[in-house]
């Protein structure tokens, strides 16, 4: 069966070259994991996250979040080698970087929908003083003082002790009974 040694001889360097890769993928999977709960150790001995809380006011946990990053960088070189193993680099990375850009802008865009808008709104009533720290409003069944006026909301303490916060956009656009 000389035909049988032929495809064998021609199929056995990809193969080996896939049987490779697969084990790239295999190992650096692993390395992600292992150095991300070693970050998130290091971090939680280290008590950054109460550290952080209580002088800058952060209230996200940075050991997962740093944690989670240093096991995405392992993952990302993990498959960069895995494709570059493969043959297959360049039009790979090409597409991930265009898929990459798309959803960064996507990902500002939706942040920027609600932002611009209250920022606005916020400007005009802190231009047109419409509405002040201490004043009693009334909006959509909504009674209470007004404690704090920022940029981007308006904050207001119910009757009941309630903190109720209210967008700057919608303040500026519903009816608003103020006393």
């Amino acid at each position: 069966m000389p035909w049988m040694e032929q495809v064998y001889s021609n199929l056995n360097p990809y193969l080996n070259r896939l049987a490779f890769a697969i084990l790239i993928l295999l190992v650096g999977f692993i390395l992600g994991k292992l150095l991300g709960r070693f970050v998130r150790r290091v971090l939680d001995e280290l008590d950054m996250d109460a550290a952080l809380k209580k002088t800058v006011g952060i209230k996200v946990s940075v050991s997962k979040v740093l944690s989670s990053f240093s096991a995405f960088i392992v993952y990302f070189v993990t498959v960069i080698l895995f494709l570059n193993s493969l043959g297959l680099t360049t039009a790979v990375l090409n597409a991930i970087s265009i898929g990459v850009i798309v959803l960064i802008m996507i990902s500002a865009a939706l942040a920027i929908r609600d932002l611009v808008p209250n920022l606005t709104a916020g400007f005009a009533i802190h231009t047109k003083q419409k509405i002040s720290v201490g004043n009693q409003i009334e909006m959509e069944g909504i009674k209470g003082k007004v404690i704090e006026v920022s940029l981007l909301d308006t904050q207001i303490r119910t009757s009941s002790g309630d903190i109720v916060f209210i967008p700057n956009s919608i303040l500026i656009k519903k009816v608003l009974r103020k006393r």
